[in-house]
């Protein structure tokens, strides 16, 4: 049998909030537990047992990827603001602050400084690949599709997704972003940038 008692379950997901509590101490850790839970038994789904992995290190996964994820998200200052690092870095020396939304509501945001300056340089930084990427291809034979080459490599986008998106052949896609591989693969900038992040 390859499911989990409830109990088991439960052990599972107060586990995986577990080891994402002390990181993410502004979240409540009956929420991790919950959306933990929600993924654990979402994945009875696409559990296939004739892979001859167990059920409980399959559940396990997919509540740790879920809760990663679920946690920056649920975690970050300003939603929407990858774009924007002055935003950031005003509300990464908050304690906290008032955020004004488009519909002119407000939402108080609570902040804890390491985690956002870690944010705020990590969004820079990937601002700076995103730049450096767009130049290499704006001098390439597919200046024209740079955007599609762009959104497979730096959207995480499939070919497929971003054609859809853009109204273009995949085929299009595709060659777009094998230039843009081939152009950041032999860039002194791109690679001095990915060492930069290690």
């Amino acid at each position: 049998m390859h499911t989990l008692d409830a109990q088991e379950i439960q052990a599972l997901a107060t586990q995986a909030a577990n080891r994402y509590a002390r990181k993410f101490r502004r979240l409540d850790v009956s929420d991790m537990v919950q959306e933990a839970t929600v993924a654990a038994l979402s994945a009875l789904r696409t559990f296939d047992p004739t892979k001859g992995i167990p059920f409980r290190a399959y559940a396990w996964r997919a509540a740790i990827l879920h809760l990663r994820s679920w946690c920056w998200l649920a975690s970050s200052p300003v939603s929407g603001a990858h774009h924007r690092p002055e935003v950031l870095a005003g509300v990464s020396s908050c304690e906290v602050a008032e955020q004004h939304d488009e519909e002119g509501g407000k939402e108080i945001v609570a902040c804890d400084a390491p985690w956002a300056e870690e944010l705020l340089a990590d969004q820079a930084w990937k601002m700076r690949v995103r730049e450096t990427l767009a130049g290499l291809l704006q001098q390439s034979a597919v200046a024209e599709d740079a955007h599609l080459a762009l959104g497979v490599m730096l959207d995480e986008k499939s070919s497929a997704e971003v054609a859809v998106e853009q109204g273009v052949e995949v085929e299009r896609v595709q060659r777009a972003a094998r230039v843009g591989r081939a152009l950041a693969s032999n860039s002194a900038a791109m690679f001095a940038l990915l060492k930069e992040a290690l």
